[in-house]
């Protein structure tokens, strides 16, 4: 409006900017973001994922070092908002109560619990609790325990 003032009326530009009650750097400011190779970049990573963050995200992928602060405002400048998918929402699940077996070696539960030595290694305990009686049937104590020897482990306890 001040460089409208200055043409209309021939007021200096230090007045017309006194009248608007701006400063005089305002109105020689213009601004120097060119922000063309973002916009492409944009537009570019959008035919691939939904939403600012997926855009974003594969923008660093390609080795674009903008934050987000600043793809965040072109984006939104684009008005290239695009909506996230909603989630599917699953039916409501029926809540059955759990039935207590009677008798003992009817179910089992089954957990594992891993801790560390004071070296810094991890072990593992499997755990296997009747849950008619609540007693452990087995507890495997080792550094690994792979698939082959859990299934070996749950045979033995069957037998017993």
């Amino acid at each position: 409006m001040a460089g409208d003032i200055v043409e209309e009326y021939g007021v200096s530009i230090s007045r017309a900017c006194k009248l608007m009650d701006i400063h005089r750097s305002y109105f020689y400011y213009t601004d120097k973001k060119d922000d063309t190779e973002v916009e492409d970049a944009i537009r570019a990573a959008a035919n691939f994922g939904d939403g600012f963050w997926k855009i974003y995200s594969r923008l660093r992928r390609e080795g674009k070092t903008w934050n987000h602060k600043k793809v965040y405002r072109v984006y939104k400048a684009m008005h290239y908002e695009k909506r996230s998918r909603l989630k599917k929402r699953l039916p409501a699940r029926v809540k059955n109560p759990l039935v207590m077996p009677k008798e003992p070696n009817v179910t089992w539960s089954i957990d594992f619990v891993s801790d560390r030595i004071e070296c810094g290694r991890q072990f593992r305990v499997l755990n296997i609790i009747d849950d008619a009686c609540k007693i452990a049937v087995t507890q495997e104590i080792s550094m690994s325990m792979p698939a082959k020897r859990v299934i070996k482990v749950l045979e033995k306890g069957h037998m017993a």
